[in-house]
């Protein structure tokens, strides 16, 4: 009796993701037997391909599942190259069928998975813009990894997951917003994300002195300064609070920038203003009076920002030190 059988790929074949992230190249190919050669080379064969994953079965993955869009498509011809529209990995099943003389005959795939290869560190430094995300890159996947592999061009069969299990993943470990399907498997759109975040806390960054100046709390200190001076004779002055100094995120680290850093991980906390707590505060005196620099003529003041130290943040969320450590990342 006629029948078909898929001879490609062979059975417990492993693909990967490309270092470049792009989808394997991979053609199937079935034969028909028990039937002429010419016969059986004008017969129509259906390809059906599917990849499913289930994000729950990686460490620490969320109760997720990510699939490619199943692919259908008839022709006449032993091979098939799969036409792959999105970047997924995941388990690999191929059907073929075709009916001969009315009698259907199909063959399945047997032990076939997509995986992910990490990018190499040149390719990751030339996909972020400066210094400062590609050591934040480091820092949040140990290394540059998109995968649960080796950094620098390891493949593994899961996306790195975040290991607080909040379902973050990737070179960039994406948390919030919700990562898209394509974020968890293409390490470009990972990082094109980050990229994104990271621009909005440089933002939030640069308005947070706004924030302070404008703040019931802050305008509480300046009137406390000024009552301990008028009770030593002296007169009240006016109190400036700086905007954050500016360098660049090469070489030049400077307050907006070191904020910046801090915002990646999150601006965890409640400073004494009840805004969201920077690497930065306002800084006080033993007795909570502001602390300032007067002017030449001791007519004007200007209120310090200084570091909030690391055993005063909040110890339970992300990482109290993670400006420094992301400082000592190489790249």
């Amino acid at each position: 009796m006629p029948a078909i059988s898929l001879i490609a790929p062979a059975a417990g074949t492993h693909f990967a993701i490309d270092g470049n992230g792009d989808m394997p190249v991979i053609t199937a190919e079935a034969r028909i037997v028990g039937l002429p050669t010419s016969t059986a080379a004008s017969i129509p064969l259906t390809w059906t391909v599917r990849v499913r994953f289930t994000a729950s079965v990686c460490p620490h993955g969320p109760a997720r599942n990510i699939n490619h869009p199943d692919i259908v498509q008839t022709a006449v011809g032993s091979t098939f190259r799969i036409p792959f529209s999105e970047v997924r990995g995941g388990t690999l099943s191929i059907r073929v069928r075709a009916t001969i003389a009315g009698r259907h005959v199909e063959a399945h795939s047997a032990n076939l998975d997509i995986r992910g290869t990490n990018p190499t560190s040149a390719d990751l430094n030339a996909a972020l813009p400066h210094v400062t995300l590609r050591k934040i890159a480091r820092q949040e996947s140990g290394g540059g990894r998109q995968f649960a592999a080796a950094a620098d061009g390891g493949v593994g069969k899961c996306p790195l997951w975040s290991g607080d299990n909040l379902g973050g993943v990737g070179i960039m470990q994406i948390t919030v917003p919700r990562p898209t399907d394509d974020q968890v498997w293409n390490w470009r759109e990972n990082v094109a994300e980050g990229v994104r975040i990271f621009q909005q806390k440089v933002a939030a960054a640069r308005g947070y002195p706004a924030q302070v100046r404008r703040s019931q709390g802050f305008q509480t200190l300046v009137a406390q300064l000024n009552a301990a001076r008028q009770k030593h004779g002296q007169a009240a002055i006016p109190i400036d609070l700086p905007d954050f100094t500016t360098g660049d995120f090469d070489t030049n680290l400077q307050q907006l920038e070191l904020d910046s850093i801090r915002g990646f991980n999150g601006f965890g906390g409640r400073d004494r203003f009840g805004l969201h707590l920077h690497e930065f505060r306002v800084a006080v005196d033993a007795h909570g009076l502001l602390r300032v620099n007067l002017d030449p003529a001791g007519t004007r003041g200007t209120a310090i920002w200084e570091r909030v130290p690391v055993a005063e943040r909040p110890q339970g969320f992300g990482d109290p030190d993670y400006v420094n450590h992301v400082l000592a990342r190489t790249i």
